[in-house]
């Protein structure tokens, strides 16, 4: 916000103050943040945020600032509390988890399950006093123990599931597998473009499949040309901010025809060779 050198100008600002791992507030540390912003831009909200929302700024350090002024811009919030205003469902749930990029909204959900698992809520509490009712029930705690296990494993089932339908089904890629990272199966370097560093991936998410088509240098016109020449560009969404065509199939409901719609594509693809795109 404000450099060694020079200041940076921006139109609006709201100050985020973490103490989700319960740190001290520093002499005077808000004041401080407060009228370093007022020298860069307008400053919209000052969000202090606790692991469960109860913790208050200490005020009885503050002395280059008018307390009335700093609580008016205050809003006191919490990481994880199972309400709809914290940091969890408010915004990671309802806004990052909804991001076209498949990398971010992993990132996003490990984020919230971090934050879940910190502040010992996995579950809004409506929720999870239905599911201690179920669990109280006869044999139901055993078997909600073997479902948790089956639902950790089935992302990853899936995904080698996919894998196994297409691995051998394309010779259009150079390359193909199990991202070492993320788990997702990929196809990766167009023999049809060898030029370009062009990447496929079946993305199976909790509740859907995704497709990502995409040049890796984000440069959207040699994807949308393959689409073209196999005429299924308008099948797919550009999410133009990652550089990627996309399209989604819910789960469980449309497994067959994701598995169709994929063979399609690539029969189409392998048809391809430099002349043809």
């Amino acid at each position: 916000m404000v450099g060694a050198h020079k200041v940076i100008q921006i139109d609006s600002l709201i100050l985020i103050e973490n103490k989700i791992n319960n740190a001290p507030d520093q002499p005077d540390q808000l004041p401080r943040y407060f009228i370093a912003a007022q020298q860069t831009s307008q400053l919209d909200a000052i969000l202090y945020l606790s692991m469960d929302g109860s913790r208050a700024p200490n005020e009885s350090n503050w002395r280059s600032a008018d307390p009335a002024e700093l609580r008016k811009l205050i809003k006191i919030i919490g990481a994880c509390t199972g309400k709809e205003d914290d940091l969890v469902t408010g915004w990671l749930n309802d806004h990052a988890l909804q991001a076209a990029d498949a990398r971010y909204r992993l990132l996003a959900e490990q984020y919230a399950e971090l934050l879940q698992h910190s502040g010992g809520l996995f579950m809004p509490y409506a929720d999870m006093k239905r599911f201690f009712d179920f669990v109280m029930e006869d044999e139901n705690l055993e078997n909600a123990k073997a479902l948790i296990e089956y639902m950790r494993e089935l992302l990853t089932f899936r995904s080698r599931k996919v894998l196994d339908a297409f691995q051998a089904a394309t010779s259009a890629f150079y390359s193909s597998g199990l991202d070492p990272v993320d788990g997702f199966p990929f196809f990766k370097g167009l023999k049809a473009l060898p030029d370009e560093e062009i990447k496929l991936l079946l993305i199976p998410e909790a509740d859907s499949y995704r497709i990502e088509f995409y040049n890796q240098d984000r440069n959207l016109e040699p994807v949308s040309r393959v689409l073209r020449s196999v005429s299924m560009l308008q099948d797919f969404t550009v999410d133009s901010e990652s550089g990627r065509y996309f399209r989604t199939f819910s789960f469980p409901a449309e497994e067959k025809v994701f598995y169709e719609y994929v063979q399609k594509l690539l029969n189409r693809i392998d048809s391809l060779d430099t002349h043809t795109i």
